[in-house]
């Protein structure tokens, strides 16, 4: 009677710990392959954030703002006469 408890709860056990690593073996492969994802993820953001910056310095280059900005403003250099001293200016005091 002790031999057959004792090989009841072995099996019992063995059964159940075959059962636990089966789930965990494939929760760890479902795991790897989320980060297999996010690795494949953030490649692809760290290669597009390199053409952004890329990009921006391209636009942001000031012979080209030079050029945007006189093709698309009437904006001209600021002449001498045009600016004023602040004791020039003169404020109505209100009542």
């Amino acid at each position: 009677m002790k031999r057959f408890i004792f090989y009841f709860l072995f099996g019992f056990f063995a059964f159940f710990s075959a059962t636990g690593m089966f789930i965990l073996k494939y929760h760890v492969m479902a795991k790897e392959n989320r980060l297999a994802q996010m690795h494949k993820q953030i490649t692809y953001n760290n290669r597009s954030i390199h053409i952004l910056k890329a990009e921006w310095t391209n636009l942001n280059n000031p012979e080209r703002l030079r050029i945007l900005a006189k093709q698309n403003t009437s904006l001209q250099k600021t002449k001498p006469s045009q600016i004023l001293k602040w004791s020039d200016i003169s404020f109505k005091e209100s009542d």
